[in-house]
């Protein structure tokens, strides 16, 4: 019997054919001829026809033929016999699962089937033409066709122990699922580790190791390489650590009243607020007065191990402030 889980509207080929000269106005209203003479109309006629033809088709098809493909979009031929309301879900089933991502061709697909590959991947960050298997900065970043790197992070709680055997997986699932000459190079992100040190006031009111915490938290936040960034979705990979954005995200905590350097005591003297923690004093990037402004990263780094150095300012009576990790 002929399914009658869905009614298509009975448009004749007359109808098919007013309709599309109707739309022409406003979606090419440079055409103008519209007498049956005009190829352009003829090749409407020609696909009033047979849309007219599917339409009466496809509400003829029966189980057996909806069953027949199930089977062809599962690729399996053993599918129970099911009819009815069953067979109405494993086909609306059968479809979702066509529209899962089961190719990596495109980064967007590297990413996904990362994180899928395992649940223990916070982050997966895929580049193009790039291999990040090498040990220099240079040669990652050289242009490799046919190449695909994708990086990972670890989700939260779990250990940096594990890397090596999610690497494994992930790899091992890629190499499933990616074209047949595309070579993909599966890593550990790469962090670049720093010092943020700087002076704080609290608000009227808030005790100042409150005001301290507040701030640390919102740094570590908004450094976070998996949930950080601006919009919360993760650092972006190979983007500078700008002073502009630390004291953004400090001012806008309701604890905290200003922020500013560092002042060292007793010389007076400020102290920048961004210190790399391997001594690569090139990473710090100066405006044309040599003012500290950012802290670069090579393109395939984000930041981690950040230690914090939020101190109090000093109190009316002259107290230092205490600096909290």
């Amino acid at each position: 019997m002929a399914s009658q889980t869905q009614t298509l509207d009975t448009w004749s080929y007359r109808e098919l054919v007013d309709e599309a000269i109707g739309l022409l106005p406003s979606a090419a209203p440079e055409w103008t001829n519209h007498n049956a003479a005009d190829p352009g109309i003829t090749l409407l006629e020609l696909l009033a026809y047979f849309t007219e033809i599917l339409i009466f088709q496809t509400g003829q098809l029966t189980d057996a033929d909806r069953l027949g493909f199930l089977r062809l979009m599962r690729g399996e031929y053993d599918v129970p016999e099911l009819g009815g309301e069953a067979l109405e879900a494993a086909l609306a089933a059968a479809v979702l699962q066509q529209r899962t991502p089961e190719r990596a061709v495109t980064a967007q697909d590297f990413e996904l089937l990362s994180c899928r590959a395992d649940k223990r991947v916070g982050r997966a960050i895929c580049r193009p033409q790039v291999n990040f298997a090498e040990s220099s900065a240079m040669a990652r970043m050289a242009r490799r066709v046919g190449h695909v790197s994708v990086a990972l992070l670890p989700a939260e709680g779990v250990a940096e122990t594990e890397m090596p055997e999610i690497l494994r997986v992930v790899s091992a699932f890629l190499d499933e699922r990616r074209i047949l000459t595309t070579r993909v190079h599966v890593t550990a992100a790469r962090i670049s580790s720093f010092t943020i040190r700087v002076q704080i006031s609290a608000v009227s009111g808030v005790p100042g190791e409150s005001a301290v915490q507040a701030g640390r938290r919102a740094l570590l936040r908004f450094l976070d390489p998996v949930r950080g960034g601006v919009d919360g979705k993760g650092w972006p990979m190979g983007r500078a650590v700008f002073i502009s954005d630390l004291y953004r995200v400090l001012t806008s905590q309701p604890e905290i009243r200003h922020a500013q350097r560092e002042v060292e005591v007793p010389s007076g003297r400020e102290l920048e607020e961004l210190v790399p923690d391997n001594g690569e004093l090139d990473r710090l990037q100066r405006n044309p007065r040599g003012e500290l402004i950012s802290y670069a990263m090579e393109p395939d780094e984000l930041p981690g191990d950040v230690t914090i150095l939020l101190t109090e300012s000093p109190s009316a009576a002259g107290t230092p402030g205490r600096s909290v990790l």
